[in-house]
């Protein structure tokens, strides 16, 4: 959860850290859910699969837009409770 909020204040100007020092976009901006979905870094060795900028990429872009669209780091934390709490406790 840590690493999302990280990656949630980088991109919301939270963090003086520019994004793209991390991340890469997705090449197109016909993504379905939200406009920053990144696009995962190939990675051949362990410990560049487990860095920060690769390990945070498939959490961040299964977000819904009402999650990452968070106004604030405290609303984004709440907001990323409740989605995980519909995700986990799903009785589908």
């Amino acid at each position: 959860m840590e690493d999302l909020i990280l990656v949630y204040q980088i991109f919301h100007g939270g963090i003086d850290l520019a994004p793209e020092d991390f991340f890469v976009p997705t090449p197109t901006e016909r993504t379905r859910g939200h406009p920053w979905k990144l696009r995962k870094p190939r990675a051949e060795s362990r410990p560049r699969r487990q860095a920060f900028s690769a390990r945070v990429v498939n959490d961040w872009n299964g977000l819904p837009l009402s999650v990452v669209s968070a106004a604030s780091t405290n609303q984004f934390k709440s907001r990323l409770d409740a989605h995980w709490a519909n995700i986990w406790y799903s009785t589908d």
